[in-house]
């Protein structure tokens, strides 16, 4: 990329430590220069320079989301979505409505949270053929371990596949349509087959460049992601950096081998693994029973030793593992894998980290482990308190003793589960649901963040967390990954009202606000 160029605005280069600065300088993709305006235009007019003035607009470092799903997150944007959904029978209507007029070869919908339902109960396979029967319908919960299924859908998978343990039955021994952890992602695949990759791809990077996130961590990725992903043009319909954690059972020697390749944009880093399930389909492994279920702690996905096999797996072939542990039981799975096959520092991530008892927080300091955290979780989870009860709870979502511990946290939204909107997030971390009057607020107040540290969490924490040490700073030498956004965040704004002007990844405009997917 041969391309220089300077940009004057409010520039903050680094969140912490905190530093401001009136300009900078890009060549060939990379910062060149950082000061003052003078001398920033002092360096451009002997470069032969264009100059981009943004006046008083401010500039940060691009957001780095740590976890999400690329390919859930296209395909959320293809398919129906049921964030907010009040009730079954709201749900049924817009089944009924987003039919109408379709192809009706197959339903996918995301965003369902029985806990927000007036009838108080989860929805089944009953209530979807209601609505739609001659076309199969899958309906994934927010949390994304549980979907329910009509009975077109059902019949369409393998008899070996309704036999697991994840596809829950009725007395008599039959499929009530509701489907769990592993079943959720199986049942997907061959639904959703018909789905274009290489499409819902190209939709969640354009969303990601629209919200200023120039880089995310892709897991649970498969095959078919990893090949459309290969074949994708750069920056024209990739929109953002990818870097991939393969679902274990997706993963291969040759894969391992081949991907430790790279580009600038698709880059191999890792293995996912599970340890559990979720707080909301009370799947997360808690090592006592669930307070408002106490017939249940939980599920363990993965067992110490397979999660070991996959870590030394992992170590063997220079990738991280990251491992989702919710419930405190899982973590301690995880922190004992660990031990087992001798991970050490960054070579081992813990996605969620959602309860973690005091005694946990010590082990993982010996380790050294970085974990990628979700914010907003503190918002959506607005049940937690009764899931966990009030003591447990004050051990949920730790930022802040994360940090203090001095291991690396980056921020994340785990999109599609949470909007990939950067400040929601930020907004979330800094204010802890005080506003959204969470109950869990008073308990956990303490973990609240300053906003200095948030930024810092979702730009150089991120980057360190994926091992991207050129990104997550706008300093000489790194790639000139940044956002233009209309308000100073510092500046007392209400940070959720923060709106991306334009985007830049290695120096190119991938998106601006005035003209959608701009590429120069």
């Amino acid at each position: 990329m041969e391309k220089t160029f300077a940009v004057l605005g409010r520039i903050y280069s680094s969140f912490m430590p905190m530093r401001l600065n009136d300009g900078l300088v890009v060549r060939d993709g990379k910062v060149l220069y950082l000061g003052d305006a003078d001398s920033v235009m002092k360096i451009s007019r002997e470069l032969g320079a264009e100059i981009i003035n943004y006046g008083k607009k401010t500039i940060i470092p691009g957001f780095i989301d740590s976890h999400m799903h690329l390919n859930s997150l296209g395909m959320s944007l293809m398919t129906l979505d049921l964030r907010g959904t009040k009730s079954i029978d709201e749900l049924k209507l817009k089944l009924r409505k987003f039919i109408e007029g379709r192809d009706k070869k197959i339903v996918i919908g995301r965003g369902w949270d029985q806990e927000l339902f007036s009838e108080g109960r989860w929805p089944n396979a009953m209530d979807l053929d209601e609505a739609i029967k001659d076309a199969p319908v899958i309906l994934v919960r927010v949390c994304g371990h549980a979907a329910v299924m009509n009975s077109a859908a059902i019949s369409l998978l393998p008899e070996e596949e309704l036999k697991g343990p994840y596809i829950q039955k009725d007395e008599r021994g039959r499929p009530t349509g509701l489907v769990f952890e592993d079943a959720v992602g199986r049942a997907l695949s061959i639904l959703g087959e018909a789905l274009d990759k290489r499409e819902m791809l190209r939709k969640g990077s354009e969303q990601a460049a629209r919200l200023g996130v120039t880089s995310v961590g892709f897991m649970s990725a498969k095959r078919a992601d990893l090949f459309a992903l290969k074949d994708m043009k750069e920056l024209e319909e990739l929109k953002t950096r990818v870097f991939l954690y393969m679902d274990h059972a997706e993963i291969s020697d040759s894969i391992a081998l081949d991907l430790k390749y790279g580009t600038e944009m698709v880059k191999l880093n890792g293995i996912k693994l599970f340890a559990d399930g979720s707080f909301g389909a009370r799947t997360a492994l808690l090592s006592e029973p669930y307070s408002d279920d106490p017939s249940t702690r939980g599920t363990a996905v993965m067992k110490e030793d397979e999660l070991a096999y996959w870590m030394k797996y992992a170590i063997d072939r220079g990738l991280q593992t990251a491992t989702h542990a919710i419930g405190d039981a899982a973590l301690d799975s995880v922190l004992k894998a660990m031990e087992i096959s001798k991970v050490k520092g960054l070579a081992g991530r813990i996605e969620h980290a959602s309860l973690v008892r005091p005694d946990q927080v010590d082990k993982m300091r010996t380790i050294g482990v970085g974990v990628s955290v979700q914010p907003r979780f503190v918002i959506s989870d607005w049940w937690l308190v009764k899931r966990l009860g009030k003591e447990r709870a004050r051990y949920a979502y730790p930022f802040k003793t994360l940090i203090n511990a001095g291991l690396v946290v980056g921020f994340s939204t785990d999109a599609p589960v949470e909007p990939l909107d950067p400040w929601l997030s930020v907004n979330a971390a800094v204010g802890r649901g005080e506003e959204e009057r969470v109950e869990i607020f008073e308990l956990t107040k303490h973990e609240r963040l300053s906003l200095a540290e948030a930024l810092h969490a979702y730009t150089a924490g991120s980057a360190e967390l994926l091992g991207a040490n050129d990104l997550g700073k706008l300093e000489i030498g790194k790639r000139a990954d940044f956002v233009v956004v209309n308000a100073d965040p510092f500046s007392g704004t209400d940070l959720k009202t923060i709106r991306v002007l334009e985007t830049f990844i290695e120096g190119t405009r991938v998106y601006s606000a005035t003209t959608e997917n701009l590429i120069f």
